[in-house]
């Protein structure tokens, strides 16, 4: 993923019935950070477990 070039971590904002997106972005091997609000629930993919993530398939 090209964003790690420049970042550490990527956050995605993702509506909590969303469960398409939801499910997409953890087979990334992102986690649920927190509810930004009742309409958005953070993710966040971090470089190590993106590597550890992608290294496996």
């Amino acid at each position: 993923m090209r964003a790690f070039n420049a970042v550490d971590r990527v956050f995605f904002d993702i509506g909590p019935q969303n469960y398409r997106s939801i499910a997409a972005v953890k087979k990334l091997g992102a986690v649920f950070s927190h509810n930004e609000s009742d309409s958005k629930a953070v993710y966040v993919l971090s470089k190590q477990q993106w590597f550890k993530t992608s290294s496996v398939s």
